[in-house]
């Protein structure tokens, strides 16, 4: 139990900026326990972005909520995967293929491709929460941006299971994320729990929101992954925020537009 509470703890001090003390008693391989716990980190994630959504809906427009919201979800994930989804298309952006491409993603200046990247990305973010405030309910809406990050690292845990690292990079972060494949039962957990718990609020459009978006996931995945043969940490942030707008996106256009 103690190692369980560990890699939890673990896992949140990796994900978000949420304090959680110092850990004691950590096992070599607690880094790579750890990661599979992420879709924890996104339900804290979640709520803390729920309760801004509450408080500036009640104050604000809805594009000042939307707004808040965005910053209190970067803040609290302290831009981690943002900046790989930077990173990324600081290297795509560059036309650069092989070592090149690694040595420019692996910069740490952030270069023009990358900042478009990220302003892009943050202003598609707002839209499209902003059009989900003003479509949806309050509940409703509540549930989707509590469901928001919990998706994206929920998601994550599929991708070990049908991509690994680059062989080309010896060394890195996400390295040990690929090293076990062996825990599908912690993948299918996570997933069963997200799917019901669109379906408590959504019915039948809840699951068929989590398995478009899951879907789409998954081909983000693959058409990043052709870059290097394989997925690197930045990738994987890539991945993760590019795969949660998706997820907003399929909130919108099967609980509003449909």
């Amino acid at each position: 139990m103690a190692d369980l509470l560990n890699n939890i703890r673990l896992s949140i001090s990796f994900f978000t900026r949420l304090p959680v003390g110092n850990i004691k008693g950590l096992k070599e391989d607690a880094f790579e326990k750890s990661i599979w716990y992420a879709p924890i980190s996104g339900m804290l994630i979640g709520i803390l972005s729920s309760l801004t959504f509450l408080l500036g809906n009640y104050f604000f427009s809805p594009l000042i909520t939307s707004l808040l919201v965005v910053v209190v979800y970067v803040v609290l994930t302290g831009a981690l995967h943002i900046a790989g989804l930077g990173d990324f298309f600081d290297g795509v952006l560059s036309q650069k293929s092989g070592d090149d491409f690694i040595k420019v993603m692996r910069d740490s200046r952030t270069g023009t491709g990358g900042i478009v990247a990220i302003v892009l990305f943050l202003f598609m973010l707002t839209a499209i929460l902003q059009e989900l405030i003003i479509g949806l309910n309050l509940p409703a809406m509540l549930f989707v941006i509590w469901l928001w990050p919990v998706a994206g690292r929920s998601y994550l845990l599929l991708l070990p299971l049908i991509f690994s690292y680059p062989e080309k990079i010896k060394e890195g972060t996400a390295k040990s994320f690929f090293k076990d494949r062996k825990k599908f039962g912690h993948t299918l957990f996570f997933l069963l729990l997200f799917s019901i718990a669109g379906m408590i609020l959504f019915g039948s459009t809840g699951l068929i929101i989590a398995i478009v978006s899951g879907c789409l996931f998954l081909f983000t995945a693959y058409l990043i992954s052709r870059k290097l043969d394989g997925l690197t940490g930045d990738m994987l942030g890539a991945i993760l925020e590019i795969g949660q707008l998706l997820f907003l996106f399929s909130c919108y256009v099967l609980l509003i537009i449909i």
